[in-house]
């Protein structure tokens, strides 16, 4: 059970980091057409890199408390929602809100 809560835990600020890193990149270019940020890419995609660890960190610990644990769904639902995530956050960061489209 203390496995679940930790990978669930761990997806929730995954989450907010991305969505915090999507907003400091792309609302300048939204709100004021300005593509100011958007010379820092490589600094994003640096800051990328431990969100996507803390989301496959979630995945591995939904896993195992899917295999180990009572609450075999709510680790099912973390690790795949944080599988998720972690695939589709470098495409929707690079687009914007154009990969939300597709």
């Amino acid at each position: 059970m203390q496995l679940a809560r930790t990978a669930t835990a761990i997806l929730g600020v995954a989450a907010i980091a991305f969505v915090v890193l999507w907003l400091v990149m792309w609302t300048p270019y939204y709100v004021a057409g300005n593509e100011g940020w958007l010379f820092l890419y490589a600094v994003f995609l640096v800051v990328l890199v431990p969100i996507v660890l803390l989301l496959l960190t979630a995945t591995v610990l939904g896993i195992m408390a899917a295999i180990r644990g009572p609450r075999r769904a709510r680790g099912i639902l973390t690790a795949a929602g944080s599988l998720v995530l972690a695939v589709v956050s470098l495409p929707v960061l690079w687009f914007g809100g154009a990969a939300a489209s597709w």
